[in-house]
């Protein structure tokens, strides 16, 4: 079991040595996260081991920020396009369309601008409303699945629960 634990140290220790950090890879982080990447997908992008960016997170304040940040921002990005599919929304968008030159003058074909729209989706609306309050701890147990019934077997007084799944 030792011999593991050395070969464990031994490996973690070759990974790329001589990477330094700097500023810039709290950046790059940063973006990287709001991107999408997971921290060990991070940690390859920026060309150091797992150990060494867990390291990096305690010994460099805006590394270990830019990873809170980062998800912060997609989680924001995240709300904001479901927002927009709940409530419906329009993109520009091109159409290219077949224009007759005339009979046997034969056709052309031209991008023609135009309004694409996305109507209002019942399934966004509704994780929406079980899910958003959340935050602001009103209307969760209007929408969500989950619903209390209180009743009382009148000896006692006391209430009994009943969940409905």
């Amino acid at each position: 079991m030792k011999r593991k634990t050395k070969v464990t140290l031994a490996k973690k220790k070759q990974i790329h040595p001589n990477k330094k950090y700097h500023k810039q890879c709290a950046v790059t982080a940063k973006i990287l996260v709001e991107n999408g990447l997971i921290n060990k997908d991070v940690y390859k992008t920026l060309g150091i081991s797992e150990v060494t960016g867990i390291e990096w997170k305690k010994k460099y304040p805006e590394f270990k920020q830019a990873f809170i940040d980062g998800k912060k921002n997609r989680i924001k990005q995240i709300k904001n396009a479901l927002i927009k599919k709940a409530v419906g929304f329009t993109i520009d968008s091109e159409e290219i369309v077949v224009l007759s030159d005339g009979k046997d003058m034969g056709s052309h074909w031209e991008k023609v601008p135009t309004l694409k729209y996305y109507p209002p989706d019942t399934a966004a609306i509704k994780f929406y409303l079980k899910n958003r309050w959340n935050d602001e701890g009103a209307g969760k147990e209007k929408w969500s699945d989950r619903q209390e019934l209180e009743l009382s077997n009148g000896d006692d007084g006391e209430p009994f629960i009943i969940e409905i799944k």
